[in-house]
């Protein structure tokens, strides 16, 4: 920050000169800046002040002729500042989510792979912006029930106390939130954890069973045969071991099984994002075929990747006012070489479009 505040002071051609000397990283950084700034005060985000043309830099691909890079942005003295209206929302999150907090702390981090902290940050949408958004309505408050049943698989997933009792029925209510099954906890000796029966689009029923084994450390091994006795005597199909972690020795367990282990963070995020696409209107059948093409394997990284081509948001997602068409000044490439030779071309764009 003191690096930042130094740079600040020093005076404007000073920086021009220090920037020259690497300015294709410093031409192509104005580059970036320039749109981000202008989709950000288009959103209404950030309020711009002009300020006097310093110099030019120079960056991109070199001109086979001149040996130049062909690319120019000006250097400009010029400010942003965050918009009034926006002042008493950002002090309300800053004062709940201090800039110097850190969100895991280190000993937390330690004990979790990065890719689990990643996805608790992607399931993580602040109250006080929902509140913001208008996103406070008897529906929105259901649906934040909704997701909290979600987030509460993976954080009772290494609560071992009551023999994982608050696991279970977490992982029943969870999946009695799909509209298209029925979920009923079981447990004890020699039953499975939780039963569930899926009502197919076709019309068809299938009943499946899942086993939430909630463990501080890896789940070690299943048995094989236990599993087969609890699919026998309740006529279920296939088994959905629901675990934090497992060693790989539990793959070995259940490799010639009708069952499939996942990650318990992977799951809560599914259903946590399929919430947010869909609200109430959450179905088993994505997760049902996913399972049934991966029968004694391992789908947690399947999962992850479904979330990620599946469950992406378009800004209407989030309720954002839809903003006036900004314009956008760039190079256009000249069609027969591919070099910039042509004057600057001003576009519209509208700031809703993806």
């Amino acid at each position: 920050m003191q690096d930042i505040l130094k740079l600040r002071s020093r005076d404007p051609k000073e920086k021009y000169q220090e920037f020259k000397r690497n300015e294709r990283v410093c031409g192509l950084a104005c580059h970036e800046w320039r749109y981000t700034k202008g989709l950000m005060e288009a959103a209404g985000i950030l309020d711009l002040h002009g300020g006097e043309w310093i110099g030019d830099l120079t960056y991109g691909t070199l001109n086979p002729k001149t040996g130049k890079p062909n690319a120019i942005r000006k250097y400009r003295t010029e400010y942003v500042t965050l918009a009034t209206d926006l002042v008493p929302l950002v002090d309300k999150l800053l004062e709940a989510y201090p800039y110097y907090a850190k969100p895991y702390p280190d000993e937390e981090c330690a004990l979790k792979f990065n890719n689990n902290i990643v996805l608790e940050l992607y399931s993580f949408y602040p109250p006080e912006l929902l509140e913001e958004l208008g996103m406070d309505t008897e529906e929105d408050k259901a649906i934040a029930d909704m997701l909290k049943k979600a987030t509460d698989i993976n954080y009772y997933s290494r609560e071992e106390t009551e023999g994982g009792r608050k696991f279970e029925v977490a992982m029943k209510d969870a999946f009695n939130m799909f509209t298209d099954v029925e979920a009923e906890r079981i447990a004890g000796a020699g039953n499975p954890d939780i039963e569930c029966i899926y009502y197919m689009e076709s019309g068809d029923v299938k009943k499946f069973d899942i086993e939430a084994k909630a463990r501080k450390i890896k789940l070690i091994e299943m048995n094989p045969r236990r599993l087969r006795d609890h699919r026998i005597m309740i006529h279920s199909k296939y088994t959905m071991i629901v675990t934090p972690n497992y060693t790989i020795g539990v793959l070995k367990d259940i490799a010639d099984e009708e069952a499939v282990i996942v990650k318990s963070a992977s799951l809560a995020n599914y259903i946590y994002q399929s919430i947010l696409k869909n609200g109430r209107e959450i179905s088993y059948t994505a997760l049902d075929q996913i399972i049934q093409s991966n029968i004694g394997k391992d789908i947690t990284d399947i999962i992850n990747t479904y979330v990620s081509d599946h469950f992406g948001h378009a800004v209407e997602d989030l309720k954002v006012k839809k903003s006036p068409p900004i314009s956008i000044e760039m190079d256009v490439p000249h069609q027969s070489t591919g070099y910039t030779t042509l004057p600057r071309q001003k576009y519209y764009i509208d700031s809703t479009d993806n």
